[in-house]
């Protein structure tokens, strides 16, 4: 009998036992949930709601909102760096050099690329005694003469590169030699063609000239080694003047002279007596010139019979007048002498108009 009893008893306290364990499982059900999680509870991942607030996590720190974390595709890409603009030379232009004088530096310039740049002899060569730097400076010293073409190149840091010819001539230095002994005499009334002073050797061209002392004579301008403009008046000798000459390398060299004007050609009779009919006509007329020989002309008609002709510094007309009385002869006489007053060449002249009636 006491076997079942505690069989009984036994099975009766396993029956509460249970029935207590799902009392509290019904009521841990429906308690209120701790603010702090159990080990059993795993952890919840916060969504955003719909108004864009965050909720908590449980680890109590915010989330942040859409707009506290912007997505990649908000995020500005970076610009691509640009191409190296091309290389593009500066002033090109070269000066030509004279035998023995220092050449005028040269600086070369090129923009575009990326600095540093460096200069070099690409092709054909230098005049000697010239040098190009790797910095792009072209100086020295001439030491032949002659024509030389060669090819400069730069190149960047990048390793683009450009080139291009040039030439260059070395000439003599120049030198200029009088073409008067002492003074230029020149006959009043010459115009542009008879000034020259000097002749000019080596150098090289394009040249300058200037008057560095003294004065030009009146009425002309300095054109080159020459003169240019109206010599005159007469009488009046120009002081000596300098001339400086510059050519394109930088060389000089100058010249002194001076001019005598010299009075132009003249006939210094304005009329002529009358002739008589059957009877012997001789007249002279005096010129002066400082340029003989002087050829004569006549045009117009003379009295039938008389002549001209060139006696000294006389003109002559001389000869036997065939003409009836009453008859009038218009005529005129040119002299030329043997400078040079204008372009052609044409030389000096003078004219002057005479009648001669016959009596």
């Amino acid at each position: 009998m006491r076997r079942r009893t505690a069989v009984v008893v036994g099975g009766g306290v396993a029956v509460f036992v249970a029935v207590f364990a799902g009392a509290v499982l019904v009521l841990a059900r429906w308690a209120p949930t701790s603010a702090s999680p159990t080990a059993r509870t795993s952890p919840v991942v916060a969504s955003p709601s719909t108004s864009g607030q965050a909720t908590p996590s449980p680890a109590g720190s915010p989330s942040p909102s859409p707009q506290e974390s912007p997505s990649p595709s908000d995020s500005p890409s970076p610009s691509p760096s640009p191409p190296p603009q091309p290389l593009v030379f500066g002033d090109l232009t070269v000066h030509p050099g004279d035998l023995a004088f220092a050449y005028t530096p040269k600086q070369f310039s090129v923009s575009g690329g990326t600095a540093p740049y460096s200069w070099s002899l690409t092709s054909g060569t230098l005049p000697p005694g010239l040098n190009l730097a790797t910095s792009g400076l072209l100086s020295g010293t001439p030491g032949q003469l002659g024509s030389y073409v060669f090819s400069i190149g730069v190149s960047d840091a990048g390793g683009a590169g450009s080139a291009a010819t040039l030439a260059i001539t070395i000439s003599q230095l120049p030198s200029i030699a009088p073409i008067c002994a002492q003074s230029c005499s020149v006959e009043a009334g010459c115009q542009d063609v008879c000034g020259t002073f000097g002749t000019l050797s080596g150098g090289s061209a394009p040249f300058q000239y200037a008057v560095i002392g003294g004065a030009l004579p009146a009425g002309t301008t300095l054109s080159g080694l020459s003169l240019a403009g109206t010599f005159g008046p007469a009488g009046n000798p120009a002081p000596s003047f300098t001339v400086q000459l510059t050519d394109a390398a930088g060389a000089g060299a100058s010249v002194a002279a001076n001019f005598k004007v010299t009075p132009h050609i003249t006939l210094q009779a304005e009329s002529l007596p009358n002739a008589t009919a059957g009877g012997t006509y001789l007249q002279q007329i005096p010129f002066s010139t400082a340029y003989a020989p002087v050829a004569w002309q006549v045009s117009g008609m003379l009295p039938p019979g008389v002549g001209v002709s060139i006696v000294h510094n006389t003109v002559q007309l001389s000869g036997r007048v065939t003409s009836r009385a009453g008859q009038k002869y218009d005529f005129t006489i040119t002299l030329t002498d043997q400078a040079v007053c204008g372009a052609g060449p044409t030389n000096c002249a003078v004219s002057q108009s005479y009648s001669i009636t016959v009596n």
